[in-house]
């Protein structure tokens, strides 16, 4: 039988020196013993139009991947300050080629959240990399206007072994705050996105 076996396993080839001519790379560490403030600072960075992608996978590291330009390092400090953890991190300089190949992959695909489709949409939040269709959203009128109450994704995320990982979160208005236990973490402590209709990852 001489049918291709069909895995979801990336191959990665990069080709760093061209990498690193289009991309800086940062590590972002803190002195605690993770990000807090319902993992806000991850997100800051995507204010300014330099930075393409976020990673985080859990601990006290992300990492930004920024169009390449001499000044980025001041630029990512900057845009970082206006977090309260601002004075809890450390920012370290990467080239392509220190970055394992699952971290260099999933920032290459959380940089497609600007991309264009006609079937699904892609947000790079809490540094990972959402997908999701129009048609998934929940609606339910509040006062007289339609408020988006529920955004089922896909949550698409590269394994260590270069496999990618599919599964399915909700984002959820904070309307719906009192009706939903928390037994984890305290409500403060999940991922928010206030900028988008007040919504947070349960």
């Amino acid at each position: 039988m001489n049918s291709p076996i069909k895995t979801n396993q990336f191959r990665l080839n990069v080709d760093y020196c061209i990498f690193n001519e289009q991309y800086d790379v940062f590590s972002v560490s803190t002195s605690e013993n993770y990000f807090k403030h319902g993992a806000r600072i991850l997100d800051v960075p995507l204010l300014d139009n330099r930075v393409c992608a976020i990673r985080f996978s859990g601990g006290k590291t992300f990492y930004a991947m920024m169009t390449h330009s001499p000044g980025n390092l001041n630029v990512l400090k900057t845009v970082l300050q206006q977090d309260k953890e601002a004075d809890k991190i450390i920012i370290s300089q990467l080239k392509g080629e220190d970055l394992y190949s699952d971290v260099i992959t999933q920032l290459l695909l959380n940089g497609m959240a600007s991309a264009q489709s006609r079937f699904l949409r892609f947000n790079n939040l809490t540094g990972q990399l959402y997908c999701f269709h129009p048609q998934w959203l929940k609606h339910s009128k509040k006062q007289g206007q339609d408020v988006i109450m529920k955004v089922p994704c896909l949550k698409v995320n590269v394994t260590r072994q270069l496999r990618m990982d599919a599964t399915v979160c909700t984002f959820t208005s904070v309307l719906l705050r009192n009706k939903i236990t928390f037994k984890r973490r305290r409500f403060e402590e999940y991922p928010h996105n206030s900028n988008r209709g007040h919504l947070f990852i349960s």
